[in-house]
């Protein structure tokens, strides 16, 4: 045996590091150099899967720069990860202190370079990147500490996946790549275990240590051999098209627990790729053909057979959700919107379309889709609409009840309030849009609901005068034959009712020990209705179900993230629902899950970022998302112009379209690449606004937000510093 091998049998064996490159620099036998290569593939493989030694672990607490490392989380293919605390941003972090490839840790500007690089990607399917520095000769990058499980996990857990929670991931994951290729990298080790179902329901992609810039023409064997392409097994550089190829690999491992293609080692596994022995996917009658096809095509051998690119793969997965359970006119088509702020009040009309959803602030749209609107409201107290969106009933300071239609602007008065018949209250439309149904105060104090036309003709009463309640119709079924009502007792109770349109008894599903405003929602077959916490509410007891049939409230979903306005799609497959936005209260975010018999299918996923203060949400039949927003007057705007005067100023628009609130004092960074100003968001009239100071990345996009104790002075804005890294601001003590 060369005494080259031998050296690299005991470094294999001892797990030390070794100089590849130099111990074959002087060789000229083929045999040996290929001995080598297969011990170094077994090396970088062993390194992969090791798992630290005790002893060689740092002894916790250990500070690190400004963080301090409390807790050891795991050893990855490049460096140690720890759970650290970061005082300036007052929460945890991940910690990776990063090691070379031979064990060793690194000193030099590698993990600078690679934090620079990771720090490019801001996506909500990407795990975050805080900063990397070099302190005391150890390289580090800090970044989102993640709670949750990865896919390995959860295969392991609950077993295979279905097709549609696998669609459902695949999309989530080519977002993420999207936004990774983006930047001009490429991530290299897409797999199971680098895939975290996090706890408030995202899919991310986690470990882009291997991750390079995809300008420096790196090759190498890096990654997990059975995700790896066949081009990148045979030596060529990792490219967008072996990301996707190894998506593929994960979708297939997914739905089925095994890999289109398996061997013993690294030659066997390129035979197997070069005879074209791969197992197909839609040999498997378990699984929808659509996903089969996509899935088959990411793993063609030639990477021009594969997908373009993450943007394209991600839609035809979205298509063959859609295709397979009907889901064009719910969840794809719920969250397109752009909050603006204007008036008091704003409905956001989400067109319906092809495309999938735009699923995080400052992500790029995958298609052309219908254009959100954006309309100044009559009224901020609007009721439930007819089911096409046409029309809504609203009722004015005055007590009378009007029909508004969103396409005319215009409002048709339909019941008029007197001092001697009394005045309207809260308003539901049939889903045809040719009945309203609504309560109605009469001057004694005492409340009647009633039904009219949507021409204010054959008014009839449902439930008679009473004094004990006040009737708060919420939804019509679609066949017009029953009402969702909520009785608010004076005892401070609230019950909630179905009635029968044609007469009869309510019936009653659930008492409420207090008069909180519950939002509730009738599904299209009207065995379920579900229960969650309205817009104004502190708090939440998440989403609850209640059987019509009389059984008893169960709460099917609770989490720290308060769920809100929970409501049925159309097809009442899926319930789309509101959470509190991690990083931008009070705004909310969209999110859908899965629902077959009154059971949740799977996980949430988010469709929408950052929606806004949201007071009300409903969903046409024909998939469009309507949701009214708490709004402000004031914005920023940029616009171009030419300093000689010989060309057009450009249209102005609006700083950041995607995030409610009022900002004002907008002030260039003296390098021209920032602006600050300061924003301030409202929830509800009357609370406690919460005020940040905003910097934006003009060229990135990226937008920092940093809580401001202070009350603005106006017309005061912020000083930058001449170095463009300080920014002094001038308020009074809150």
């Amino acid at each position: 045996m060369h005494d080259a091998v031998q050296q690299a049998l005991d470094a294999v064996a001892d797990s030390t590091g070794m100089d590849w490159a130099a111990l074959g620099a002087d060789l000229e036998d083929q045999q040996t150099l290929s001995m080598l290569r297969a011990l170094k593939e077994i090396a970088i493989i062993a390194r992969v899967h090791d798992a630290p030694a005790p002893s060689a672990r740092r002894a916790l607490p250990f500070t690190w720069g400004p963080l301090e490392a409390r807790h050891f989380i795991a050893r990855g293919a490049h460096g140690d990860v720890y759970r650290a605390w970061d005082p300036r941003l007052e929460r945890e972090v991940a910690l990776k202190l990063l090691r070379s490839a031979d064990g060793h840790e690194v000193e030099g500007g590698f993990a600078i370079t690679e934090g620079r690089l990771l720090a490019r990607v801001q996506h909500p399917n990407v795990v975050a990147v805080y900063g990397a520095d070099r302190i005391h000769g150890q390289a580090g990058i800090w970044m989102e500490l993640v709670e949750g499980g990865t896919l390995r996990e959860l295969v392991a857990q609950q077993g295979l996946l279905t097709a549609r929670a696998a669609l459902e991931i695949g999309i989530a994951v080519c977002r993420g790549l999207a936004a990774i290729h983006a930047a001009g990298l490429v991530h290299r080790d897409v797999k199971a275990q680098n895939v975290v179902r996090a706890r408030d329901g995202r899919t991310i992609l986690m470990d882009l240590s291997v991750g390079q810039d995809d300008a420096d023409g790196t090759t190498g064997l890096e990654g997990t051999p059975m995700y790896l392409a066949p081009e990148v097994l045979n030596g060529g550089r990792a490219t967008v098209a072996s990301d996707l190829y190894a998506t593929g690999v994960l979708l297939f491992y997914l739905t089925t627990g095994r890999y289109p293609l398996t061997a013993t080692s690294l030659d066997g596994l390129r035979r197997r790729h070069d005879a074209g022995d791969r197992e197909r996917l839609k040999a498997n009658r378990r699984l929808p053909r659509r996903f089969s096809a996509v899935v088959d095509r990411a793993l063609a051998a030639n990477p021009a057979d594969r997908f373009a690119s993450a943007d394209e793969m991600g839609a035809a997965l979205a298509a063959a959700l859609r295709g397979n359970y009907r889901l064009s006119a719910t969840t794809l088509a719920a969250a397109t919107a752009l909050v603006v702020g204007v008036g008091a009040g704003a409905l956001q009309l989400s067109g319906g379309g092809d495309q999938p959803p735009r699923v995080a602030v400052g992500a790029a749209d995958a298609g052309v889709r219908a254009a959100p609107r954006r309309l100044q409201l009559p009224h901020h107290a609007m009721g439930t609409p007819s089911a096409d969106g046409s029309a809504y009933p609203y009722v004015d300071a005055n007590g009378h009840l009007s029909i508004w239609e969103p396409d005319t602007g215009q409002s048709l008065l339909i019941i008029e309030a007197t001092p001697d018949s009394g005045s309207a209250l809260m308003s539901v439309l049939s889903s045809d849009g040719d009945q309203v149904a609504f309560g109605w105060r009469l001057p004694d104090d005492g409340y009647e609901l009633r039904v009219a036309s949507r021409q204010g003709t054959g008014l009839r009463t449902l439930i008679p005068r009473g004094t004990a309640y006040e009737p708060v119709p919420i939804e019509w079924s679609r066949d017009g034959r029953l009402l969702l009502c909520w009785l608010r007792q004076r005892n401070g109770t609230s019950d909630l009712v179905l009635l029968a349109t044609d007469g009869g008894r309510p019936r009653l599903l659930h008492t409420l020990p207090s008069r909180e405003s519950a939002y509730a929602s009738l599904s299209p077959d009207t065995r379920f209705v579900l229960l969650s916490a309205g817009f104004e509410a502190d708090s939440s007891r998440g989403i609850r179900l209640i059987e019509t049939t009389g059984a008893e409230a169960r709460v099917v979903m609770a989490t720290s993230a308060n769920e809100r306005l929970a409501r049925w799609t159309p097809d009442g497959a899926r319930v789309l629902f509101l959470r509190d936005s991690p990083t931008m209260a009070p705004s909310r975010d969209a999110w859908t899950v899965a629902i077959d018999n009154g059971e949740l299918q799977g996980d949430p996923s988010q469709v929408e970022a950052d929606l806004g203060a949201v007071t009300s949400l409903t969903m046409t039949a024909a998939g469009s998302m309507h949701r009214i927003l708490s709004t402000t007057s004031a914005d920023v705007y940029t616009a171009t112009f030419d300093v000689s005067g010989t060309a057009a100023p450009g249209s102005p628009t609006r700083i950041d379209p995607n995030q409610l609130g009022s900002h004002v004092s907008p002030s260039w960074s003296p390098d021209g690449r920032s602006l600050a100003y300061f924003t301030t968001r409202q929830l509800t009239p009357g609370a406690t606004p919460t005020r940040t100071l905003t910097i934006k990345d003009m060229a990135s996009g990226h937008t920092r937000l940093l809580p401001v104790p202070l009350r603005f002075v106006a017309g005061y804005t912020p000083r930058w510093a001449p170095d463009a890294k300080h920014v002094m601001i001038l308020g009074r003590n809150e």
